[in-house]
């Protein structure tokens, strides 16, 4: 097993935040917010695939990794609809 892998899929449900805008201003990283902490979202297709719920609350899964912060490989993703929206703050 590589390092910092947990070996399980989990479920987490959060809001989805960007972390990093590209050079036109748009969200180009984003991490979803849970009760339980932040939650790097990693950069591949199902990642990119969800930078437009940016402010919407959904349920993920996939598997998740310690490094410097915690990331998760995104396998699946739905709307978290009885969560609402989320106002993001600051970014």
């Amino acid at each position: 097993m590589k390092k910092g892998i947990s070996g399980k899929e989990v479920t987490i449900t959060g809001a989805i935040e960007g972390t990093k805008k590209n050079q036109d201003g748009d969200i180009c990283a984003i991490k979803i917010v849970t009760d339980d902490g932040e939650y790097l979202i990693e950069d591949n297709d199902m990642g990119k695939e969800m930078i437009n719920l940016a402010g919407e609350k959904v349920k993920v899964s996939g598997m998740i990794r310690k490094e410097k912060e915690q990331i998760i490989t995104v396998s699946d993703y739905e709307p978290a609809e009885d969560m609402g929206n989320y106002e993001e703050d600051g970014f």
